[in-house]
């Protein structure tokens, strides 16, 4: 039955998304290893800048969000601000032939990194959905479990081979380790476009909503002025009622900050930490960063234990 298949697109948004998510998790892990051992910064300068760039990443997905909603879809934001990614990390991957400039490389690349998570981060996971009919939304569920499992694929793969490579590839590499290093998840962004490209002919894309006369800024600051009488009669109860749902479930994820606040510590003192620590298993010399695999490894054998044995 075609009700029970895939869209044709599914395979290239998932494929997209692995690729994309090894560049943007390659490039991250080695931020801070990168920083103090080509930089010369200390553990505090170069947690804050990584915390900085993390913090503004996801900050800026709200601002792709609201350019798809409003002016441009979700298709070509994502089009569009992959471009800028694309070219952050060139920048960062060829920072090291300008030794005086990297740190200034190292800036406008994240910035540009920042503008392509600004489109992708967003709007690819909901782009997915936007593929199925009415008879294919029993398949919902699965498309994300394996979008899921593509993150992780392509996270795990990129924080055990980008510490590898910025490290020297173990003697193989030739050249310098940072354009390796920086250079790989560079290109993998790369093939993530071109995987989105490759789909174009067969995206189901909803066009912008446009502006919202009843949108949540414009009912939040007719209610501020007019109070809650002014605003229903203005934009009407559903729009006010759906503008005070906002503050009560921001209220239910506030605590969420506190996880992803000690999340992202393994990219910088959990870093620290593996630094200090005994680092040889089984024979094998574990570069520091690579630690940070351990969570999507987790993910990938947890995944299917608990969607089917648990």
């Amino acid at each position: 039955m075609a009700g029970e298949r895939f869209p044709k697109s599914v395979k290239y948004i998932v494929s997209n998304e692995a690729c994309e998510r090894f560049s943007f998790y390659g490039m991250s892990t080695i931020l801070v290893p990168y920083m103090q051992a080509s930089l010369g910064w200390d553990h505090e300068r170069a947690g804050a800048a990584y915390h900085y760039f993390v913090a503004a990443a996801y900050a800026a997905t709200i601002i792709g969000g609201w350019i798809s909603d409003r002016f441009w879809g979700r298709y070509k934001t994502i089009l569009i601000l992959s471009y800028g990614y694309v070219l952050g990390h060139a920048i960062l991957s060829g920072a090291d032939l300008a030794p005086s400039l990297r740190v200034g490389c190292l800036y406008l690349g994240l910035a540009f990194v920042v503008a392509g998570q600004a489109g992708v981060k967003p709007n690819l996971s909901a782009f997915v959905g936007d593929q199925f009919k009415k008879d294919q939304l029993h398949l919902i569920d699965r498309v994300y479990s394996l979008f899921y499992i593509a993150i992780n694929i392509g996270s795990a793969a990129s924080q055990i081979a980008t510490p590898w490579l910025l490290a020297g590839c173990g003697g193989l590499c030739s050249g310098s380790g940072i354009a390796w290093g920086f250079g790989v998840p560079g290109i993998l962004m790369a093939l993530s476009l071109v995987i989105f490209l490759s789909g174009r002919s067969t995206y189901v894309r909803i066009p912008p909503a446009g502006r919202d006369p009843n949108g949540f800024a414009a009912v939040l600051s007719s209610r501020l002025s007019k109070g809650d009488a002014g605003a229903r009669a203005q934009h009407g109860d559903e729009a006010v009622d759906g503008m005070t749902s906002v503050f009560k479930i921001a209220g239910v994820f506030a605590p969420i900050i506190t996880f992803w606040a000690l999340y992202f510590q393994y990219g910088s003192s959990w870093f620290n930490q593996a630094e200090k620590m005994n680092l040889d298993v089984f024979g094998w010399h574990m570069e520091p960063a690579q630690m940070e695999a351990l969570n999507a490894i987790l993910i990938l054998l947890m995944v299917p234990l608990f969607s089917y044995v648990i």
